[in-house]
């Protein structure tokens, strides 16, 4: 098994660039119809911006009641003697995150009909953790290449979920709440990066509230 920390790169968390709304679903679509035993996992991540790292260490006993929502609390490491599950996550030691219909319909569909609270959500085929690199070597670089998508890490599910976030107008310290990062890291590398903020007229809005 290989950690999928390993394969993320500090450019890959730092070089944001989102998909688009189309990329995304191309990508997904593409994973399913190629019959990829990873499509749900990528799918995941976009939905959640969850780290690879913590989606991977995902067991069906985090999963809340009707699955309302998803607590990470370990994470997939890399040591000298190869994976490991650790307890925490990244910056903290666990998140809730709160799930929508469709995501909770999604999960159920991951669950099926035997839910064994020990069984982690996403396995290789092998059934051992995933092997983050040999999938991006294998599949998701070349899903990329055949739709002509600019090449980018599997991390930037990550990225564009915060992005979308964003654009929906969602306040960044709510985002940073659920993607377990500190609201001065999304400011300083999401919302700071976007190229289309337009100051608001507040001298308008003043005037119009004289009348």
């Amino acid at each position: 098994m290989s950690a999928d920390i390993k394969s993320v790169k500090k450019s890959d968390e730092e070089d944001i660039n989102a998909f688009t709304s189309e990329e995304r679903n191309s990508i997904v679509q593409r994973l399913k119809d190629n019959g990829s035993h990873y499509a749900p996992l990528v799918e995941f991540l976009f939905r959640t911006g969850a780290r690879p790292s913590e989606a991977i260490a995902l067991q069906i006993k985090h999963l809340g009641k009707e699955y309302r929502s998803i607590t990470f609390c370990q994470s997939v490491t890399w040591s000298a003697s190869g994976l490991k599950l650790k307890q925490g996550l990244k910056t903290q030691s666990q998140r809730v995150f709160p799930c929508g219909e469709g995501l909770q319909m999604f999960l159920g569909s991951l669950v099926g009909d035997l839910p064994d609270p020990d069984r982690f959500l996403f396995l290789s085929i092998e059934s051992k953790f995933v092997n983050i690199d040999r999938f991006a070597d294998r599949e998701w670089r070349k899903v990329l290449t055949s739709l002509g998508i600019v090449e980018r890490g599997i991390y930037h599910c990550r990225h564009t979920y915060i992005t979308f976030c964003l654009d929906s107008g969602m306040d960044a310290k709510d985002v940073a709440k659920l993607v377990g990062n500190s609201p001065a890291m999304i400011y300083r590398h999401y919302a700071g990066s976007k190229k289309d903020l337009i100051a608001p007229d507040y001298w308008l809005l003043f005037t119009l509230n004289l009348h």
